[in-house]
């Protein structure tokens, strides 16, 4: 039987109160002995804190057990420690990628110390307990720092110290960690902060973990100075004009070349909507890709459009510019699967070796011209480089691809020009816009 002093849940949901009748019901069958438990609602990274600034030998036996609203909560708590620590040190937290993971504390360029926190650093409540984790493709061990290093021997050097959470067994589906190990962790990171004295501490999560951005206040930097123009705007979207070249969002918070970093000269509540990076943008565009783009103004028009775009009720039409003649006008069915980081290979049956997907590409017209084809077509599903990789594999490249084929060109001939949907309130919106003047001097007699 585990003995604990104190279990403390964190958070605000239903699924704490779960986890708090769970915790009981595992001390009434005798799996789990302890003195007290209590819910903490808000204020978690200050409530951490007051623990680890607590008698030791008062909180050693404690355990923390956060549901989903606060499993990002050490992300917090080391950005505090390094502003405590490193008062004239700039505290950063941005996405981080790279081809390890975390956790890991790693001395970067320009006297900066990463310090990595395990951003899914409890284990998912539907863990079944399998022989091999398959977060550390190991043997399960309920001790991250006794698996963990030997993965910590594939990284690239250097690497200053290994910042390791412990993670414990599950009872009842309910995964906790040790106020001491958590304590011995702020310990190590505030040893390396002395020693080093960096300049910059960037507090990192994984790529998938970008939104916890906005838990802490954190944005893009406006810019004016992109090649973007409004189209349209209302009290719950803007439509805008991107032009080829122009990347759709940022991927770190120090990014200011982007579509969202435009958005917020637009409306500067826009990172508050939902990703801090993405300012409201419900989808993106190939750099290469000029045309329509939306924006969603509040949370609410997001979630209703988000919802729309995954069950293909939204109306995405793309002009584009080809050398061969395309086929006749029609739906296209195939199956869509990653050949490369970079491409996309469309084959006509589905593979049971590839992880295919079948898609659907209507075209629906073609207008020749002296140099070429002005083909019109509608996306019936949506996958990346779809219109690129299947008019490709139906013979007609877009001019300007040079990735699936396409004639040389200055640009790839490729526009969204026209998105229809229904608002909230089943109002039909749609917003269109002719070919851009690189499209007009294509087709000219």
């Amino acid at each position: 039987m585990s003995r604990v002093d104190r279990i403390h849940v964190l958070g605000a949901h239903q699924l704490a109160l779960s986890y708090y009748q769970k915790l009981e019901q595992a001390k009434t069958r005798g799996a789990l002995d302890y003195k007290k438990i209590s819910c903490i609602s808000e204020n978690y990274a200050e409530f951490i804190l007051s623990l680890i600034a607590a008698d030791e030998n008062e909180t050693k036996n404690d355990l923390i057990v956060p549901d989903h609203t606060a499993k990002h909560v050490l992300l917090e708590v080391f950005m505090e420690i390094a502003k405590r620590t490193s008062p004239t040190a700039q505290v950063l937290l941005a996405p981080f990628e790279a081809d390890f993971s975390p956790p890991f504390l790693k001395k970067g360029d320009n006297n900066s110390i990463w310090a990595m926190s395990y951003a899914t650093w409890i284990c998912p409540p539907d863990c079944n307990e399998p022989a091999v984790c398959p977060h550390i493709q190991n043997d399960r061990t309920w001790d991250f720092h006794v698996s963990l290093p030997e993965l910590f021997k594939k990284f690239p050097k250097p690497l200053t110290s290994i910042h390791l959470f412990g993670c414990s067994p599950l009872w009842g589906e309910i995964s906790q960690i040790s106020v001491s190990v958590i304590r011995q962790e702020i310990e190590k990171l505030r040893e390396q902060l002395k020693k080093e004295k960096p300049l910059r501490v960037i507090v990192a999560t994984h790529s998938h973990c970008h939104a916890i951005l906005g838990q802490f206040g954190l944005s893009l930097s406006p810019n004016p100075n992109m090649a973007c123009s409004v189209i349209k705007k209302t009290d719950d979207f803007i439509f805008l004009y991107k032009s080829a070249q122009v990347h759709s969002v940022a991927h770190r918070v120090t990014e200011t070349e982007s579509v969202a970093n435009w958005l917020l000269t637009i409306d500067p509540r826009l990172p508050h909507v939902a990703n801090p990076l993405e300012s409201g943008l419900v989808h993106r565009l190939d750099l290469e890709t000029s045309g329509i783009m939306v924006a969603a103004r509040n949370r609410e028009s997001f979630d209703h459009l988000k919802k729309l775009w995954k069950e293909g009720k939204v109306e995405k039409e793309y002009v584009c510019m080809v050398d061969e003649k395309p086929p006749a006008s029609g739906t296209y069915s195939a199956f869509a699967s990653a050949q490369s980081k970079k491409k996309v290979k469309i084959q006509t049956k589905q593979s049971s070796s590839l992880k295919t997907k079948k898609i659907m590409t209507e075209i629906v017209s073609s207008k020749p011209c002296s140099r070429g084809f002005l083909v019109t077509v509608r996306l019936i599903t949506g996958y990346r480089h779809q219109i690129r990789a299947h008019l490709a594999f139906l013979g007609c490249p877009i001019r300007g691809d040079r990735l699936y084929g396409g004639k040389p060109h200055n640009r790839l001939m490729l526009q969204a020009s026209r998105l229809s949907f229904r608002a909230a309130d089943s109002s039909r919106i749609t917003v269109s816009l002719p070919p851009h003047t690189s499209f007009s001097r294509q087709t000219g007699p």
